[in-house]
């Protein structure tokens, strides 16, 4: 009767395992939310740039242009660019102001309402993004006569 002998290990590596395994993934969870979060504002404050980039050299081309139609241009450029790379569910808000030549892009961006895990307990408020990009309309032969 004594051919099935008792461990000497009891059960405690796996209770120990139960409590450690869900701390780690929630850790893992963690770092890829926050791999995602830098990604998209990397996107974001790419987007601004390039925007704010196209807005002055069409102002250059054409200075009688309105700032609806200078505006319309750097919002297109804008979801261009975050359409296609942002890997988040945004809720993006564009505002593009004109101020004498000073051209201003700012992006708001809000964590979309999906049915994510992580997005339902924090409920956007943790994950939001703003950036902003400003350039200065230039004469390149003025400024350069001038130094």
């Amino acid at each position: 009767m004594d051919t099935l002998k008792r461990s000497k290990y009891s059960g405690s590596f796996t209770v120990e395992a139960a409590f450690v395994m869900p701390v780690v993934l929630g850790i893992i969870l963690l770092i890829l939310y926050l791999c995602i979060y830098t990604h998209d504002k990397a996107v974001m404050e790419y987007a601004a740039i390039k925007a704010c980039e196209r807005c002055c050299e069409e102002a250059k081309k054409n200075k009688d242009e309105d700032s609806g139609y200078l505006t319309g241009l750097a919002r297109e450029q804008i979801e261009e660019i975050t359409d296609k790379g942002l890997i988040g569910n945004w809720d993006e808000d564009v505002k593009v102001s004109f101020e004498g030549e000073e051209i201003k892009a700012s992006i708001y961006g809000r964590m979309g309402n999906s049915q994510g895990l992580m997005e339902s307990i924090l409920q956007g408020k943790i994950f939001s993004i703003r950036v902003s990009c400003k350039e200065v309309l230039v004469n390149e032969y003025e400024w350069i006569r001038a130094r």
